[in-house]
């Protein structure tokens, strides 16, 4: 029988909890490697990262836009809308405190 490895990602991202989001859903599928930067941080982040190791980079916004100029990895990113604001923060209506 033979045994394939999974492919590796890097996500480079600009906060920690969206971290623990991705590489919960990434078991079984990547070996996810965490990386946190944003903009320059993640262009330079990403430069130093072995294109003959990684298969993907993850990133989001501008982020992304910044690694993807510098690396020859491909750059899938994490694409968010107003919609997905708005199911964030809708059960948080009625909450006691200012939350934004």
């Amino acid at each position: 029988m033979s045994h394939k490895t999974l492919p590796n990602l890097a996500l480079i991202t600009p906060y920690p909890a969206l971290a623990a989001v991705v590489t919960e859903q990434c078991t079984g599928i990547f070996n996810c490697h965490v990386f946190h930067g944003s903009l320059e941080k993640a262009a330079g982040i990403a430069r130093n990262l072995a294109p003959d190791f990684y298969d993907i980079i993850i990133s989001r916004g501008g982020t992304a836009d910044y690694i993807d100029r510098v690396t020859k990895i491909p750059v899938v990113r994490i694409l968010t809308s107003a919609l997905d604001l708005l199911k964030s923060l809708t059960p948080l209506k009625k909450h006691p405190h200012k939350i934004a």
